[in-house]
């Protein structure tokens, strides 16, 4: 499994996080609300649908990352200077890297649970957007906050069970790398050649 220097990791997460914020500010920001619905085809996700099942992701994970550092940390834990992968956690990493980056697993792809689906699992709104930038906020803050505690000790529970937990550092790695997998399939929707454009 991968070992990695537990500040250069969480810098390189953060500068990841601060791209998606500025991607979505300079590209999706001045988009209109029917412009951040198309959709290229009925059964494809709109930009709204891929920041939708992002922010659906988000409601679980941040608050749960939040709340167990807080836990760690009163509790004395204290970061260290390496921080190994787990074989879960690096699994998990590796299927949701964005596509064509030289993965097997990464360029497969997966069904989401019906409840993260934005198809499938109710009204999806251009609000999606502002929900995803405070998102992205509220991820730098925990980011800031994981420098103090130990990111294999620190456990995370997955979004579809509570039986299986991620270290702290792999939880970190698997949001942001699936922050940046529908983030380019947002970037997609946007250069598709029928996208509404203003005349």
């Amino acid at each position: 499994m991968p070992v990695f220097t537990s500040l250069q990791l969480l810098s390189q997460l953060r500068g990841d996080t601060e791209e998606l914020i500025r991607i979505a500010d300079r590209e999706f920001s001045p988009l209109q609300p029917q412009q951040l619905l198309w959709k290229p085809a009925p059964e494809k996700w709109s930009i709204a649908g891929c920041l939708e099942h992002l922010n659906r992701y988000g409601l679980h994970y941040i608050p749960a990352m939040e709340s167990r550092i807080g836990m760690a940390a009163a509790q004395g834990s204290h970061s260290v200077p390496s921080f190994r992968s787990g074989w879960l956690g690096n699994f998990l990493v590796r299927t949701v890297q964005p596509m064509n980056t030289g993965s097997t697993l990464a360029n497969k792809k997966y069904p989401s649970p019906k409840a993260y689906d934005p198809n499938k699992a109710g009204t999806v709104s251009p609000g999606a957007l502002p929900g995803f930038l405070r998102q992205q906020h509220a991820m730098l803050r925990v980011l800031n906050e994981a420098q103090k505690v130990h990111l294999e000790q620190v456990m995370i529970p997955v979004s579809i069970t509570n039986l299986l937990r991620l270290r702290l550092g792999d939880c970190l790695r698997f949001v942001i790398v699936h922050n940046q997998r529908h983030m380019a399939q947002a970037q997609k929707v946007l250069s598709d050649q029928n996208f509404p454009r203003p005349q």
